[in-house]
């Protein structure tokens, strides 16, 4: 058991940036009444896109045009943020915690700048609108919230780690060989998100 969870694949991938802006971005080809901010904007926009994305990661380098789950909570509560002003989160993928060359520390801005850049193809005033911001990388999430490796669902979601096999096929059923301790978190199924579905399982 202990061999298999050593061969558990839990490589982070995830930049958050989390920001204050000024006003209310624009976003190109978007309906003037803008519904659609108070959902989950997705940048993302084919296939090739994603397969892009996701083959710079898997060469240790991070992601030139990245995938983005972008999220204005306060468009739908204004409590979040001073009057007329708004909040912005930014999901991003992929970057990998293993990076072929220096740190995340080095990297830190660079992720951002190429986060905004993107973003900007989309919402072209977004950078302008910018206050402040903070940027979570792998390694933060790694230090800050004792995420091994920066993996925010403890284990990738990949075929070979779903279902019965998440983490290993001995620990599907939540329950380990310590007598009293059941798993119950982003590990084990159904996986990550915030649902509580593990735990209530």
């Amino acid at each position: 058991l202990a061999k298999r969870l050593k061969n558990v694949k839990d490589e982070g991938c995830v930049v958050k940036v989390n920001a204050a802006l000024k006003d209310i971005p624009g976003f190109k080809d978007a309906p003037a009444k803008r519904p659609y901010l108070e959902g989950i904007i997705g940048i993302g926009p084919s296939a090739e896109y994603y397969e892009r994305a996701y083959f710079n990661a898997l060469i240790g380098n991070f992601s030139e045009n990245p995938l983005m789950r972008c999220v204005m909570h306060s468009i739908l509560d204004d409590t979040v943020s001073p009057p007329g002003k708004h909040t912005l989160s930014i999901f991003s993928q992929y970057f990998p915690y293993s990076l072929k060359k220096g740190s995340w520390d080095d990297f830190r801005e660079k992720a951002y700048e190429t986060i905004m850049d993107t973003l900007e193809e989309y919402a072209p005033n977004i950078g302008r609108l910018v206050e402040r911001y903070e940027v979570i990388t792998p390694l933060d999430m790694e230090r800050e919230f004792s995420l091994p490796r920066g993996n925010i669902f403890h284990a990738e979601i990949i075929p070979s780690q779903m279902l019965t096999f998440r983490p290993t096929i001995e620990l599907s059923r939540y329950k380990t060989p310590l007598k009293g301790l059941y798993l119950c978190g982003s590990g084990t199924h159904p996986g990550g998100g915030v649902t509580g579905a593990p735990g209530y399982n």
